[in-house]
């Protein structure tokens, strides 16, 4: 439609309404005469109609009342009754009003009066019977009225004049209604459609055009939001995309495949996309290209192409080509290029054979334990192959004889992303190796817990060399105290040697001066033994211990190695609590320091070693690596001597750090001291002042907080033999001497070997098994561990207790359970005798 023709419209509709107003406002006066006159016919009609629907229903009333009161007696149903009924005659009396003057409509109102008479008379006449009834139950005679279909049939006769009434009203109303329409409808529909046609012509025109400009601006807006939104999906790809048409000509090509390509995507645009492909594979790759177009395929895969980048660099690539029908045939080719993932995997490869040579264990498991990757330090550590182990739980391949730990550890690693620590690992031949356990956490890309890398260490050598360092160090502790010893073993030796002299002599008395020999060489013998167990103590397992005890040994010690001009005191709280430790391990940490003092005084001074329960708060933890919260031993070694320089003060626990001069000092003793407080989850603190002093507090986590009681030594009475047969092996001449004549004196037949050679030969040439063997472990020659092994190769159940001034069995390689029993020396008659009776008696082994 042109301009003009839409500008004529409006000023025609215009007049076409007006003329229309005023032909239908004339109808419409003509109208309303009839219309008023219609509408009061009409609501007449609906008086009638009323007054008749509120007869009936106050006859229904009338029954409703009526019944109630014969089922359950009670008078107050009737007042529905009379209401109705009073309701009833009010209605005759309307309907009779509104009638008058209308033959039919009275002779129905005449006939429903004396069917309702009737009626009334049925009701009256039930509602007396139930009176007379006086009981909650109704009369047969009731029952036999109401069964009689009386007061039926007068309510249907009833009902159907009613209905009649109704009907005719219907159709009185309908005529009425009828023509009132048609009047009002006349009249409203020329003004209507005069008002409508005007202003619907204006108002649709401009709907139109409202409604046909916004669907262009929302199908426009639309497309453009789904073309960005398309274009944003396809330009954030990670793989690449490009299309193109039946002419083979790129169309489009996203960041993603211009970076593959290495090329700007709008030079390739409108190019071919064989351009795109190695030459060696163009031609194939062009009929290829057409033969899919001209298929009726519409997806095609490549698992693995050749593309070109434009500096003429090959490269690998997977790709799925999808082919879309619109009005024009396009191409929609997605790309990933796969060199990448090449190269990470030759990386992996290569890393993977690197951490194969690697001697160390290292695997990866997921959170959950299961093994994931297993390296081949793994293999030669544990023995299992890759195979074996992946996709096995971890703790239940190699943590069966600590069940706890695996779990535990990962706990901390939560905490903590890092866990590390030293445990025991069963070979498979039997023999335990010491591992460093350490555990990083991996994450994934959310920063979640994922996996696990886990690293074992084999340290088992090492801690033999840092048990032979200690052992070492301690002996050089004892022999700065050499001096001490000497003289306090010289004290020991100087009464035995005099009272051994003074018994040749005649009218000595021979019975003190025997209690003397025998006291002072219980002197040595424990002073020996304290020594003995310091310098060459085990390093195993460790137990609970009391360091009241530790520090009862180390002031035995003391008080004999001492200079007479430093005043010792030691003191502890009745209350200690428990420390899982090794008491060897400890004494040397007490000694080291005591030591360390000793020096600091060469005029003398005080030396004082307190332990006491202490409670290390977070404030206290917070300042060390090693501590944490809760009950401690806090022991301090205080001295009075020449304090240490605050320059030097934080270099004192560095190995081979000492002040002292050249040969009388190796700088070990305290940094061993510091291992093993560390190792036992403690720490030490010094403070210093130059001419005051030193303190140093050693903190030492505890296990419980109660101190057990020590066991105390039950006494014996000194068994006898029974002419058991007994071989006494030992190099020293004296002792077996002496201790032969003991075993003899209580009831033993004893024979006696000085050499192991000597030993193995009477052993094999008598006659009659021994009973029992005592063996010296240090002797020239065949060594006692060797003897028992000869013995024990010809009778697996001989019992053989060991002996020895100085090596223990479970010391040199052997093990404390492959001898019945062990006595240290010096030993005792009484201690002996005991021993031989104990093993005579028992099947078992030494625990």
């Amino acid at each position: 439609m042109s301009y003009t023709k839409r500008n004529l419209t409006l000023p025609l509709a215009i007049s076409i309404a007006f003329l229309a107003v005023t032909i239908f406002g004339i109808v419409t006066f003509h109208n309303t005469d009839v219309v008023r006159e219609n509408e009061r016919q009409i609501a007449h009609s609906f008086r009638i109609r009323e007054t008749t629907r509120e007869l009936l229903s106050s006859m229904k009333d009338m029954e409703t009342g009526q019944r109630g009161f014969l089922i359950t007696g009670n008078e107050g149903y009737l007042d529905s009754y009379y209401l109705g009924l009073t309701e009833v005659d009010q209605a005759f009396d309307r309907l009779r009003e509104l009638t008058n003057g209308r033959a039919t409509q009275q002779a129905n109102i005449d006939q429903l009066e004396k069917l309702n008479n009737d009626r009334k008379a049925y009701l009256t006449e039930t509602i007396e019977l139930r009176r007379k009834a006086n009981g909650p139950t109704v009369s047969e005679n009731i029952l036999a009225l109401m069964s009689s279909g009386r007061g039926k049939e007068t309510m249907d006769a009833t009902r159907q004049i009613v209905a009649n009434i109704l009907t005719e009203q219907k159709h009185l109303l309908a005529r009425q209604e009828s023509v009132a329409d048609e009047s009002a409808w006349s009249s409203r529909l020329l003004i209507v459609a005069g008002n409508v046609l005007s202003l619907g012509l204006l108002l649709t025109a401009g709907v139109v055009a409202h409604l046909d400009r916004k669907q262009r601006d929302n199908a426009e807006q639309q497309m453009r939001a789904k073309q960005s939104e398309l274009e944003a999906i396809i330009n954030s790809s990670h793989d690449g995309v490009v299309t193109f048409g039946r002419d083979l000509r790129v169309r489009l090509m996203n960041p993603a495949a211009a970076a593959i390509f290495r090329v700007a995507a709008e030079s390739v645009v409108g190019k071919s996309v064989l351009a795109l492909c190695p030459s060696t594979t163009t031609c194939d790759g062009g009929k290829a290209l057409h033969d899919f177009l001209s298929s009726s395929m519409q997806v095609a895969t490549f698992t693995e192409a050749k593309g070109k980048r434009t500096d003429g660099q090959e490269f690998p690539f997977t790709g799925v080509m999808t082919k879309t029908v619109a009005d024009d045939e396009f191409v929609t080719w997605m790309i990933h290029d796969l060199s990448e993932s090449k190269a990470n995997q030759v990386k992996i490869r290569e890393q993977a054979a690197i951490l194969d040579r690697v001697r160390d264990a290292i695997l990866v498991c997921d959170m959950q334990g299961r093994i994931l990757y297993w390296n081949g330090g793994s293999q030669r550590l544990f023995g299992y192959a890759p195979e074996d182990a992946v996709d096995r739980n971890v703790g239940e391949l190699l943590f069966t004889d600590t069940p706890d730990f695996w779990e535990q550890g990962q706990i901390a690693l939560l905490e903590k992303d890092e866990y590390s620590t030293e445990v025991t690992h069963r070979k498979d031949d039997g023999t335990m190796m010491t591992l460093e356990h350490r555990r990083s956490l991996i994450r994934d890309e959310h920063d979640m817990p994922s996996a696990q890398m886990v690293l074992n260490i084999d340290v088992s050598e090492r801690k033999k060399d840092e048990l032979r360092d200690r052992r070492s160090q301690r002996l050089i502790s004892i022999g700065t105290l050499s001096g001490g010893i000497a003289h306090d073993l010289n004290n020991v030796l100087t009464p035995i040697l005099m009272s051994a002299k003074l018994i040749k002599r005649a009218g000595s008395d021979h019975q003190r001066l025997a209690d003397t020999i025998v006291t002072s060489a219980a002197r040595g013998g424990q002073m020996i033994k304290k020594l003995l167990a310091f310098a060459g103590g085990e390093d195993g397992p460790r137990e609970k211990i009391n360091f009241a005890d530790i520090l009862a040994e180390a002031e035995a010690i003391l008080r004999h190695t001492l200079p007479k001009t430093i005043k010792l005191r030691v003191e502890h709280s009745d209350d200690l609590p428990l420390i899982l430790g090794n008491a060897t391990e400890l004494s040397q940490i007490v000694m080291n320091l005591s030591i360390n003092a000793r020096d600091a005084m060469p005029d003398g001074g005080r030396l004082d070693l307190v332990a006491e329960r202490f409670y290390v708060d977070p404030s206290r933890a917070s300042r060390s690596d090693i501590l944490t919260v809760g009950p401690h031993v806090l022991l301090k070694v205080c001295d009075t001597g020449e304090g240490i320089d605050k320059d030097i003060i934080t270099q004192i626990f560095d190995p081979f750090f000492t002040t002292k001069e050249q040969g009388k000092g190796t700088g070990l003793g305290l940094a061993t001291s510091l291992g093993i407080i560390r190792s036992h989850g403690g720490d030490i603190d010094v403070y210093s002042e130059l001419g005051v002093g030193t303190t140093f507090s050693v903190y030492l986590p505890c296990v419980s907080s109660r101190v057990q009681p020590k066991a105390t030594q039950r006494t014996f009475d000194v068994p006898e033999g029974h002419s058991e047969s007994i071989l006494l092996i030992d190099d020293e001449p004296l002792i077996l001497d002496t201790v032969a004549e003991t075993l003899r004196a209580h009831g033993y037949r004893v024979q006696t070997a000085s050499s192991g050679d000597a030993a193995v030969e009477i052993y094999r040439g008598s006659g009659q098994p021994f009973d029992l063997v005592i063996l010296d472990m240090m002797m020239p020659g065949i060594d006692g561990l060797e003897v028992k092994n000869l013995l024990r190769a010809d009778n697996p159940k001989l019992r053989i207790i060991a002996s020895s001034g100085l090596r223990r069995p479970g010391s040199d390689g052997s093990r404390l359970d492959d001898f019945d029993a062990f006595i240290p020396k010096p030993y005792s008659d009484d201690q002996l005798l005991q021993a031989v009776h104990n093993t005579l008696q028992s099947d078992r082994r030494m625990p």
